[in-house]
């Protein structure tokens, strides 16, 4: 018998990379979600005399400590050249580029542009939820998950995980490579300045088991004949499936 996504069409190509769409898959950066990555801060020597023309400073990386370093006084501005403002600092965090699926577009407008002040303008940017994919293997290790557990990954036993087969058709064009899977316990949210677009996307019945799950994540009432739509999907995919 053959696994459901043997048998579902999964994956097609886009005619522009510029454009955003609902099921595309995008490159964009991931943080680590490591349990030891500790949260850390670039501190940097603040300027004592000249606030205006300083360019040369001393930093050092530390953990981070909000009452410690984050101030409020126009004496500790940073150095000019770093672009930073009262109170922001630079927080320190590995992030991957990674492979992920675009979920939803957010483009409401809050404001007319020409009436925009105090950046309201970044209330109009657009932004898109991305969930994640990550390999199974370990560039390292090898195998990072045990046979069984990769096993239940890709029959869809888990909730949170959905598995994305390597693309049949792999061409240069191709951004999933490998057997990977999407965490939709990682999701988050981007402007879509952060992002790079590909000409991969999902295909209609493939990003109907996509929502499905996503829907079934947040624990949203699901329309009767959206689930018998995505379940008959599934099921003529993999006779044998439980949900």
């Amino acid at each position: 018998m053959n696994n459901w996504w043997e048998v579902l069409n999964l994956y097609e190509k886009k005619t522009k990379r510029t454009t955003i769409e609902v099921g595309d898959i995008v490159w964009a950066p991931v943080l680590y979600n490591d349990k030891n990555e500790k949260r850390r801060i670039l501190n940097i020597e603040r300027a004592t005399v000249d606030n205006d023309t300083h360019n040369k400073g001393v930093f050092e990386i530390e953990p981070l400590d909000f009452k410690k370093h984050y101030k409020t006084t126009a004496e500790t501005l940073p150095m000019k050249k770093l672009g930073l403002r009262i109170g922001e600092e630079f927080i320190l965090h590995r992030s991957k580029l990674r492979p992920c699926i675009v979920l939803h577009i957010d483009s409401e407008n809050i404001q007319k542009m020409e009436e925009n002040d105090n950046g309201v303008n970044n209330l109009n940017q657009k932004s898109v939820l991305l969930l994640p994919l990550y390999g199974f293997q370990n560039r390292v290790t090898g195998e990072k998950f045990s046979p069984n557990t990769v096993n239940n990954m890709k029959h869809l036993g888990h909730k949170k995980i959905l598995f994305f087969p390597k693309d049949p058709d792999a061409t240069n064009d191709s951004i999933i490579v490998k057997d990977s899977f999407g965490r939709f316990d990682m999701m988050f949210q981007i402007p879509s300045s952060f992002i790079t677009c590909t000409k991969s996307k999902l295909t209609d019945e493939f990003l109907i088991i996509v929502d499905f799950y996503l829907q079934n994540y947040l624990g949203n009432n699901i329309d009767e004949k959206y689930f018998e739509n995505a379940l008959f999907l599934l099921e003529e995919a993999h006779k044998s499936l439980i949900m």
